[in-house]
């Protein structure tokens, strides 16, 4: 019920899902159980050249993220989470910022009601902030509120609504839509424990295991960010995945060579494989801790543009598109 209500509520808050593509580094993670964990990883790409503009550019990425408990009482529960992401780009043209960072930070509250209604009302509170930091500045910060209750109607059936509101669209063209809280709505449909399938305001995930070695996991968000991944557990220590899926991430950009309200928008696509090793299942009987995991991932990027634009009428300054790119990572999680 609790992995339920998290995964919800990352749906329901963001609006766009961060998937392998471009020079993303959150990697998918085949171990949905673990929702306490620390994880530090690093990505980078070997050189590749601009086709429109000349030049070439490399990427690397360092990042870390925790996610931990803070209370859990009976029925309530708090998870406080925390994350920070520099993402490194060497351009031959020194045209592209050098560094673009994220760092982010939050908390989740909530609360299992009786066995007569059975339901979970939630409520999330995030704040992060995406920019080259060369000047940060507060009005950078993004902030984001959700509140929503979920409620299981038959075996079968599981219905999610609620409200969230975040200031992120307020350097887009939906500036509109940051002046009052957006609905969520969900219906999730689990016939048995192979497959589960959601329907939202704005998705749609469907979740197929007929085998532990095969695994098909399909989402849509709107306007079309298409992901796919098929798993094969092969032993309890190991995990193979191959993954297709889109990527989108913008940045402020504050250094005084750049315009006012200038920000850089990275878009990708990527197809790859990830190769998971569980040191720990089999051979400790503390549940949290067999999923812990090291990681090592292939990802071949292509249909990258990175853009510099003016969000305050999104005029485009400056347009990148890279040709395909082979991406290399290690991911380190431990869980607890």
């Amino acid at each position: 019920m609790r992995l339920i209500l998290l995964l919800l509520l990352a749906a329901s808050a963001l609006p766009a899902q961060d998937f392998v593509g471009s020079a993303n580094i959150d990697w998918p993670d085949p171990q949905r159980e673990k929702r306490e964990s620390a994880d530090a990883w690093g990505l980078f790409s070997l050189p590749t050249s601009i086709s429109n503009r000349g030049g070439d550019v490399q990427y690397w990425r360092a990042a870390t993220k925790l996610n931990a408990p803070a209370y859990r009482g009976g029925r309530l529960g708090i998870n406080v989470d925390a994350s920070l992401s520099c993402l490194g780009i060497d351009h031959s043209e020194r045209e592209l910022p050098p560094r673009l960072m994220r760092a982010g930070t939050g908390a989740s509250l909530f609360y299992v009601t009786g066995k007569q209604l059975p339901a979970v009302v939630a409520t999330m509170t995030h704040l992060e902030i995406r920019s080259d930091f060369d000047r940060p500045r507060f009005a950078d910060l993004k902030f984001t509120q959700a509140a929503f209750a979920m409620f299981t109607v038959s075996p079968k059936w599981t219905l999610s609504t609620g409200l969230f509101y975040t200031t992120e669209f307020l350097q887009t063209r939906l500036k509109v839509l940051s002046y009052f809280p957006l609905p969520f709505f969900s219906a999730t449909w689990k016939p048995d424990e192979k497959l589960s399938l959601t329907l939202g305001l704005f998705s749609l995930a469907l979740d197929y295991r007929p085998h532990p070695l095969f695994e098909l996991r399909v989402s849509h968000d709107l306007p079309f960010t298409l992901n796919t991944s098929i798993t094969h557990r092969v032993k309890d220590w190991l995990t193979v995945r191959e993954f297709f899926g889109h990527h989108e991430e913008s940045y402020n950009l504050t250094g005084k060579r750049w315009q006012e309200y200038s920000k850089a928008e990275l878009v990708g696509w990527g197809v790859g494989a990830m190769l998971d090793f569980l040191p720990f299942n089999g051979l400790v009987s503390a549940a949290a801790l067999k999923n812990s995991y090291v990681r090592f991932t292939y990802q071949f990027g292509f249909a990258q543009r990175w853009r510099l634009f003016t969000y305050d009428n999104d005029n485009t300054r400056a347009l990148y598109e890279l040709n395909s790119t082979h991406n290399f990572a290690l991911n380190v999680s431990v869980a607890f």
